[in-house]
């Protein structure tokens, strides 16, 4: 899941939007993520507006069980004064590795591609679930922490296995 920032907007209070420009999805097409939106040209947006605009993109995407994509910060947004334009950059994240801390139940690289996740691609959330059912056996593990590059583009996933107490002789 993702939060959508609270933080000071990069975009002014109150602003008014003739358009939305959307740019690096390939997953879910700019007509449905603008509809998703729900933002009409010339409409006046507040920022709490805004904010709901981005959670229905970002559930767009989740809806699709894409993972980790979408607006996950305000330095994706950019409002152009003059043509009155929101420009929204998302990310969609292709898998660049998965790394363990601690042993995983079986050989990892092998557990990646029983899982069906696969260097390069978008992620989704069901595969990444299937490696957690996978890695720790008929145990439980905690969702990864997503380490996401600068550019928006790689996204290394690092599981945390428990560890699994040694019998003793």
């Amino acid at each position: 899941m993702f939060a959508i920032p609270v933080s000071a907007p990069v975009v002014p209070e109150g602003l008014t939007i003739r358009a939305v420009s959307i740019t690096g999805n390939h997953a879910v097409s700019t007509a449905v993520l603008a509809a998703a939106m729900d933002l009409s040209p010339g409409q006046d947006v507040s920022y709490p507006q805004l904010q709901r605009a981005l959670y229905a993109l970002n559930t767009e995407y989740l809806s699709r069980g894409y993972a980790f994509c979408g607006v996950l910060s305000n330095r994706q947004l950019y409002y152009d004064r003059e043509t009155q334009t929101l420009e929204v950059a998302v990310i969609e994240p292709r898998l660049h590795a998965v790394r363990w801390v601690g042993q995983p139940a079986g050989d990892p690289a092998e557990l990646v591609k029983r899982a069906g996740l696969q260097a390069g691609e978008v992620l989704h959330a069901a595969p990444i679930k299937r490696l957690m059912s996978l890695a720790v056996g008929a145990g439980t593990i905690s969702p990864p922490r997503p380490y996401i590059d600068a550019s928006g583009e790689q996204i290394d996933l690092e599981f945390d296995l428990p560890q699994i107490p040694q019998k003793k002789n």
